[in-house]
């Protein structure tokens, strides 16, 4: 059996659309620590949110401006 395809649309109510973005960045970290733990690479995540500016996570637990630097050097 087939999955229905889902309509794509815009969150117009800003309660809505904050508790949405909350839940999705709590999984798209989620995954961070996932794929940290599954596969020993270290992972970063950066997401703005709409109404409190930038939030982000990194695997292992450090800092994520001694992460940058490093990966710019593999570039």
């Amino acid at each position: 059996m087939r999955r229905q395809k889902i309509k794509i649309k815009k969150i117009e109510k800003k309660r809505s659309l904050e508790v949405t973005f909350s839940e999705r960045r709590t999984g798209l970290f989620k995954k961070a620590g996932e794929l940290y733990f599954l596969c020993s690479v270290e992972a970063a995540v950066i997401v703005f949110s709409p109404s409190r500016g930038p939030s982000s996570s990194a695997t292992p637990p450090r800092t994520l401006s001694s992460m940058l630097p490093a990966s710019r050097d593999q570039l």
